[in-house]
């Protein structure tokens, strides 16, 4: 009896420690695809900007404007802003979750493509804004950023990182095995992997689909994620050209009709200061403003340049003959246009269109009529016009239609032929600097006395990654500092292994034919090139897209069902090269297991329970054993 009432007592201890050993055993996840009871994902929405007209969100790819923040595709929000607001104070800054966030320090800026150190020391905690009707329904939570001073003529981008974390415990942390967001990281691995990816920038989930195996019933979800960034560009400073102009200004206040009388000036040199003006007044407000600071103060100089030249002649005393020489030389080359586009006319490939033939020969004829007599200022307008014509109908030739990217902040300019990808492609490059593994592994492959510019270069349609199906031109600034020349384009494939690139070099560029987008690098060395360092790297799977369509709310209804591509990636552990000229690599993420691999306690219970059972049964039939061996003796 002893013995029995040993081996169930050892029994219900093993199944007390299977309870308590498994009660932090497994981890909740958000599922992809399910809604309700508090799991929903944790969804940032944008940044807003607070000026002196009003609240508007940043320039960005994304609809704010419901209860849902959704991948649209389409720019929208406030592109630019002065430096300052009216009264010399810095804007305030909001970004907006769908949520409130229990852990919100996880917002990261750049400024012309380059990380702002220590953005979240900016940051207040989160509320909600008192007036949020113009930013939609779904703009619940706002997190301050007070004291951020924007700089005039820089390109600033906005983004979260993964480390956010909501109320009801969800992060942006995918789970291990990729089959969801991680929810309150409780165990070891959990708050590994959390620490190990919450610096990681965030992207969002624009779209997912749902697959059945036909012969094993299984789910399968894929989806897609796109850059989540928010931007805005500030005016440049303009003071450079705002203060040269005021001698010129000056000079043409002082002067009096006597003046002009007396011969003391020129009213045609006068007019001709005054034109210019206009016209670099007009151009410093449409374009310089618009540049980046350095390029706007080299412009700034050019344009003081002409301006100085034009002030000088304006104080001769002299009235000076009309130069004809720029006038009578492109007199020659439009001829010479005109000549070849006339006998080729029509609709076809490398042919040019009449009726800007037409108007070329009427600038042509104008301009040869005139004489030193009919003053600079009518000479310099003939010259724009002949210049103007010429343009047009150099833009008229019939050929294979083009598309221009253009990326602000890092200067790369993709053009590529129409037909080799979608219409509505969009071009993202990310600029790598030493906080980035993959810069340092180059940097150290290039050796220490090299200069490295690093882009990372990718084509979206809508929210699908695209490669291009045939070669395109890129564009990449040179080194800065770099003599023309000097610098070298490198592929950089995707085990970091680099091959130099046939470029030539242009307007501070480097000018290359390639046939797929991705990481990129200029270099030069101060001492001598040695050649690249074959470096070993963990192949990287790309990550795919969704858009999250939920209210703010915890019961929320699933994500919107798109479907796309259907190719299927592997685990996003197993080490395998990129698939090359394909539209996206999707992940796979199968439906019936969200809970950790270690497998559900229950089944450890059950079998604990049968133990039990088994153990009593031994024990019985062990004691009616004895019994009958007694009554025996």
């Amino acid at each position: 009896m002893k013995k029995l009432i040993y081996i169930i007592n050892t029994a219900v201890l093993a199944l007390i420690f299977t309870f308590i050993l498994n009660a932090d055993a497994f981890a909740v996840t958000w599922e992809y695809g399910t809604s309700g009871t508090g799991k929903n994902p944790f969804t940032p929405r944008g940044y807003v900007i607070v000026t002196d007209t009003g609240k508007y969100w940043l320039n960005s790819r994304f609809d704010n404007s419901t209860e849902t923040v959704r991948y649209s595709g389409v720019p929208n929000g406030v592109s630019y802003i002065d430096a300052k607001k009216l009264d010399g104070s810095n804007y305030t800054l909001y970004a907006f979750t769908d949520r409130n966030p229990l852990v919100y320090q996880y917002l990261i800026a750049f400024k012309n493509g380059r990380p702002v150190p220590n953005f979240s020391s900016y940051l207040g905690a989160p509320g909600r804004l008192s007036v949020e009707t113009d930013l939609g329904s779904g703009a619940d939570w706002a997190i301050p950023i007070e004291g951020f001073e924007f700089e005039p003529g820089c390109y600033y981008e906005f983004g979260f990182q993964r480390g956010l974390q909501a109320r009801n415990g969800i992060t942006l942390v995918f789970s291990e095995d990729g089959k969801g967001y991680i929810q309150n990281p409780a165990t070891p691995e959990e708050k590994q992997k959390y620490e190990q990816d919450k610096d990681l920038e965030f992207q969002f989930m624009s779209s997912y689909w749902v697959n059945q195996d036909p012969q094993t019933g299984d789910y399968k979800y894929d989806f897609h994620l796109v850059p989540m960034r928010f931007s805005v560009q500030t005016y440049a400073n303009l003071s450079t050209w705002e203060e040269g102009k005021q001698e010129a200004k000056q000079f043409i206040s002082s002067i009096t009709p006597e003046d002009i009388n007396s011969g003391k000036y020129n009213q045609e040199n006068v007019n001709d200061l005054i034109l210019t003006i206009e016209s670099l007044e007009k151009e410093a407000e449409t374009t310089i403003k618009k540049q980046l600071q350095t390029n706007a103060e080299e412009n700034m100089q050019l344009m003081l340049l002409e301006l100085k030249t034009a002030l000088k002649k304006a104080q001769t005393t002299q009235t000076p003959s009309a130069d004809l020489n720029t006038l009578r030389a492109l007199l020659n080359e439009a001829t010479d246009l005109y000549q070849t586009a006339s006998a080729n006319l029509g609709t076809e490939i490398g042919q040019y269109g009449k009726a800007e033939t037409l108007a070329l020969k009427e600038e042509i004829d104008t301009a040869s009529s005139l004489t030193e007599k009919d003053g600079q200022s009518v000479i310099n307008e003939a010259v724009n016009n002949l210049k103007e014509a010429m343009t047009r109908l150099e833009a008229s030739i019939v050929r294979e239609d083009n598309l221009i990217l253009f990326d602000r902040a890092s200067g790369v300019k993709a053009v590529i032929p129409r037909g080799v990808v979608p219409d509505d492609v969009v071009m993202y490059v990310k600029t790598l600097s030493g906080s980035d593994e993959v810069f340092n592994t180059l940097q150290t492959a290039f050796g220490k006395d090299s200069k490295l510019a690093v882009y990372d270069i990718k084509l979206y349609s809508h929210d699908l990654k695209v490669q291009p199906k045939g070669k395109f031109e890129l564009q990449i600034p040179v080194v800065s500092g770099a003599e023309a020349g000097t610098s070298h384009v490198y592929k950089v494939s995707d085990d970091l292994k680099t091959s130099q690139l046939i470029s030539a070099e242009a307007d501070g560029n480097k000018i290359f034919s390639v046939d797929r987008t991705g990481l990129f690098s200029v270099a030069i060395t101060i001492t001598q090139m040695p050649p690249p360092k074959k470096t070993e790297t963990k192949a990287t799977v790309e990550e795919t897209n969704v858009e999250v369509k939920e209210d703010p709310d915890a019961n929320r209804e699933e994500l919107d069902e798109t479907e796309g591509a259907k190719d299927v990636v592997e685990n996003k552990e197993v080490n395998v090269p990129r698939a090359q000229q394909e539209p996206i690599a999707p992940v796979s993420i199968p439906l019936d297991t969200i809970k950790r691999n270690a497998g559900s306690p229950i089944y450890i219970i059950l079998s604990a329970a049968l133990l039990v059972a088994a153990a009593a049964v031994i024990a019985s039939y062990d004691i009616i054993r004895r019994r009958k061996v007694r009554d025996r003796t």
